[in-house]
């Protein structure tokens, strides 16, 4: 049925990619995606993409901004009028943000990308900010910054620093702005910025910007090409300038009326490099140039415009109302190759494939099950795998995949592939939790959370509090992000506690799941018990986002995204038992998950903390992913590492961690025996390590897992597609 399939969606939408049928291919300036850095295939990012594949929203006010710009699925943020801020608001991965007309407007304060990626901006004239009007930062790649109006910011109008790379900023009018484009936060952070820091500057308008036009420090290369200066004047004012060994390419820009154009050593800091090329100076002083700078083209292709119609176009085409009108796209993308099996369990399939090529740009892909007359559409993915779960055990499927673009137009489909789910084996329920969770022990058989009582929702804290600590099972449906007061909030057994969508949840306060501290040593007939959390956003909770503790058993935290609290984001201690951590997003944070309150807790804790920790994102977590003490065995199952800056797994005091099956990227030092305090054992195996991963540090004996519970392991090599594709909100 694929072929029929394919032809009546070429003539409607692939679901989740669009909500027009026309692709904008602007004219004159507009580029319908980047040219330079922010092109590039790097860092796991192939080019930016922005809010791609998402759904479209359009804001008017400050709330909505920012309830849309912190959602963590891909989105397209339409600004209509003037919004009002103070301060920086933190934007998320995957998102484009454009101005509506010429109207889109962003007065008083700024936006801040802080460690995330894939991100656009567009269109949006900033005025007034009263710090950066754009703030690139703390690592934060694929990022373009194009056709908008910036000025009058009381720091920089866009600055790129800390590490930060493969920017893009592009046709942007700037004006009414001292000090204005910074690359590179100060002289003493080389050793974050060094390699890093790689901008394209093209087709900009520095319209009397006095200086930073850009000062750049330690990137090499930072690409300037073709940008029209006029009427940098002043005392200490300076067009492009480089510092601390930086590297700088300044070719084919139009200089008129700059009284230094380019300048290799400003104020105190140490020189850097700059070759100049084919510019134009009119009435302007002599450019001064030094050392030797990386090729931009031998990270992407480019032309550069003979620099003498520079000044006609950049007034003609930067700033904002200059994208061009929509002109339809008729052309559908090629067919996606190399479809095949990454991983199997007995109730899911993870798929992987080549990706697929289109005239202006694949925006996702829809992965459909073959079910005889009509193909089921299970999924759809912005990248290259995806995972479909809800199957039955020892059952055949048949997949296939067709690509889609902005337009609508949809490829033909994929070649097929049919996959067999293994058998289910241990009792283990398809539509419950792996691991520990899944366990009869402890009077509970496996974990089921508010099955079989009421379903309410709630929208307010009061509503919110009282349900979670309501006797009896109940399932308690999220709508929206929930403000808590400070504190924690205890939630009493047989408790499902789910987010509606990708973006409900709370924020300022914390779950927290036991009864009281205690001195007992042994599990008390009312440990709360039967408690599942899944789908919920978390967010700067003032202790714990979720804490379980006093024998609490049978809990199962499932697709969660937390970041920014205050002590731990997940801690298990004090004698819980049989708990499963999985498919959950964790980031901006520093004391990820504890396992085990301290060194001397054995008494509660030896012969407990059995805990199960799979297809987790460890994403920038410096620690603690987990820290384990007493628990044996603890099962850290393909999870995703990714640039934990301390450690990885640290299995210490007593604990036995059996670790297998993860993808570790950037980690300095994987997994240790030895973190804090007295050893404890780890059995490592069919890991993947990659980049600047350290060596595992393991050794002594570790119960096996599998005496308590049947699993699948995924190849390692494929973990990283498939928890980028199915952790976090959103995807259940």
């Amino acid at each position: 049925m694929r072929r029929t399939t394919a032809l009546a969606l070429s003539a409607t939408l692939i679901g989740g990619f669009t909500s027009a049928v026309v692709a904008t291919t602007p004219a004159a300036a507009a580029e319908a995606s980047p040219i330079g850095f922010a092109s590039v295939n790097a860092l796991g990012q192939n080019g930016t993409t922005g809010g791609a594949g998402g759904q479209t929203v359009t804001v008017t006010s400050r709330s909505q901004l920012e309830a849309a710009v912190e959602r963590t699925d891909p989105v397209v943020i339409q600004v209509s009028g003037t919004i009002q801020i103070s301060g920086m608001l933190d934007v998320e991965s995957d998102k484009t943000i454009i101005g509506v007309g010429t109207g889109g407007r962003i007065t008083g304060g700024g936006l801040d990308v802080d460690g995330t990626h894939n991100v656009i901006i567009r269109n949006l004239t900033f005025t007034g900010a009263n710090d950066d009007a754009i703030n690139i930062t703390d690592g934060a790649h694929h990022v373009w910054v194009d056709h908008n109006d910036l000025s009058g910011a009381y720091d920089g109008a866009l600055d790129v620093k800390r590490g930060s790379d493969y920017v893009t900023v592009s046709w942007n009018h700037f004006h009414d702005q001292q000090k204005n484009s910074l690359v590179g936060h100060s002289d003493g952070n080389g050793g974050q910025d060094d390699g890093k820091l790689r901008v394209t500057y093209h087709h900009n308008f520095f319209d009397g910007t006095a200086e930073r036009n850009p000062r750049v420090r330690f990137a090499d290369p930072v690409h300037v090409f073709n940008n029209y200066y006029r009427d940098v004047q002043g005392t200490d004012s300076y067009g492009a300038a480089t510092a601390m060994d930086a590297g700088v390419l300044v070719e084919g820009n139009y200089f008129e009326n700059v009284a230094s154009p380019t300048k290799v050593q400003i104020f105190e800091s140490d020189p850097g490099r700059l070759v100049e090329r084919n510019n134009v100076y009119v009435n302007s002083g002599a450019p001064e140039s030094d050392g030797a700078v990386t090729e931009p083209r031998t990270y992407y292709a480019y032309t550069v415009d003979d620099p003498n119609t520079v000044p006609a176009k950049v007034r003609a085409g930067a700033g904002v109302g200059r994208l061009g009108s929509p002109v339809p796209d008729t052309t559908p993308p090629a067919a996606p190759g190399g479809l095949r099996s990454s991983g199997t369990s007995a109730t899911s399939v993870s798929l992987a494939w080549n990706a697929a090529t289109d005239n202006v740009g694949v925006s996702g892909y829809t992965v459909y099950r073959e079910a005889g007359a009509t193909d089921v559409r299970v999924g759809t993915a912005t990248g290259t795998s995806f995972t479909v779960t809800g199957l039955s055990p020892a059952t055949d499927y048949t997949f296939y995949v067709v690509a889609g673009d902005a337009a609508g137009n949809a490829s033909s489909p994929s070649g097929a592939v049919t996959v067999r789910t293994p058998d289910q084996g241990g009792g283990q329920p398809t539509d419950g939790p792996v691991g520990f969770a899944s366990v009869n022990a402890l009077g509970q058989n496996g974990t089921t959370g508010g099955a079989g009582g009421p379903e309410v929702t709630v929208t307010n804290a009061t509503d919110f509090i009282a349900n979670i600590k309501a006797d009896g099972p109940r399932v308690v449906r999220v709508q929206g992000l929930i403000t808590l007061p400070a504190g924690m909030y205890d939630v009493s057994s047989d408790k499902t506690i789910i987010g509606v969508g990708a973006s409900s949840g709370i924020t300022g306060g914390g779950l927290n799941v036991g009864l009281p501290v205690s001195e007992v040593t042994s599990p008390p007939a009312n440990a709360v018990h039967n408690v599942i959390i899944r789908n919920m956003v978390f967010r700067n909770a003032n202790d714990d986002s979720i804490n379980v503790q006093m024998f609490s058993h049978h809990v199962w935290i499932d697709h969660n995204d937390l970041s920014a609290g205050k002590d731990g984001l997940i801690d298990v201690k004090r004698g819980s038992s049989y708990v499963t951590i999985s498919w959950n997003h964790t980031h901006n944070h520093t004391k990820n998950m504890l396992l085990g309150h301290d060194d001397d807790n054995g008494a509660q804790d030896i012969g407990y903390l059995k805990v199960t920790y799979h297809h987790n994102w460890f994403d920038k977590t410096p620690q603690r992913n987990p820290r384990v003490r007493f628990g044996n065995p603890v099962h850290v199952l393909n999870n995703y590492f990714y640039d934990n800056s301390d450690v990885g797994v640290a299995c210490q005091q007593q604990a036995g961690c059996w670790v297998e099956g993860n993808y570790f990227e950037d980690v300095e030092e994987p997994m240790t025996t030895s973190y804090a305090g007295p050893k404890g054992s780890i059995v490592e195996r069919n890991n993947h390590y990659t980049g600047e991963s350290g060596d595992p540090v393991v050794g002594g004996s570790v119960e096996n897992p599998a005496n308590y519970y049947r699993y699948t392991a995924a190849p390692a090599a494929d973990v990283k597609a498939i928890v980028t594709q199915g952790a976090g909100t959103g995807k259940i």
